[in-house]
């Protein structure tokens, strides 16, 4: 009779570690560093994979940076496989990407006061750390929408002092806080003759 000796080979599951991810708490399209590390009891690290809960895959690189992330508070997952194939546990950290407001400015309301039936100029600007500017909104507080411009020229103001506000919305869809200036509405003088 042979003896016939079965041997089973038992493999051990690497292990992960997110090293760093810097920053955690980031505006939109500013760079974001991962940083991980595998290691492996009984071989060696051969895969690496990183994935978010709102943008899915990030890399399968074991560092890599990455600033175009959704906005939203990310859970990061990172596994390592070794070279049997066989997946780590997750290991799992965050990354918070937020949104800035735009920021609207009135730079000037020319000339002020302005005659009636006369040309006033209307100057903005607007600013969005982290995107762009999409739209344009001028109000008065006597005629309600006046442009939707960023710059405009406007001749017929009512009557009257009218109080200008300005806001901005940038490309996540989020309006500025409104901007407010002023400007007066003067009547001609009317000539008036009297009889004796």
């Amino acid at each position: 009779t042979s003896n016939i000796m079965n041997f089973t080979y038992l493999n051990t599951a690497p292990i992960a570690t997110i090293t760093s991810i810097s920053p955690q708490t980031v505006f939109r399209n500013l760079t974001v560093t991962f940083n991980g590390t595998g290691s492996d009891f009984d071989g060696n690290v051969t895969g690496h994979e990183w994935k978010s809960s709102i943008d899915g895959i990030l890399s399968y690189s074991v560092n890599f940076t990455v600033s175009d992330l959704s906005i939203g508070n990310h859970t990061v997952h990172f596994r390592v496989m070794d070279e049997d194939n066989a997946w780590s546990d997750y290991a799992v950290s965050w990354v918070n990407v937020l949104s800035t407001s735009p920021v609207a400015t009135i730079i000037s309301v020319t000339p002020n006061p302005v005659n009636y039936e006369s040309t006033a100029t209307f100057a903005g600007s607007a600013v969005d750390p982290d995107g762009n500017v999409t739209a344009y909104r001028w109000r008065s507080s006597i005629d309600g929408t006046l442009s939707t411009s960023l710059n405009f020229t406007k001749d017929d103001l009512s009557l009257g002092n009218h109080t200008i506000y300005f806001k901005v919305k940038d490309d996540d869809g989020q309006w500025s806080t409104e901007a407010t200036s002023w400007i007066r509405v003067n009547a001609y003088p009317v000539l008036t003759s009297y009889s004796l």
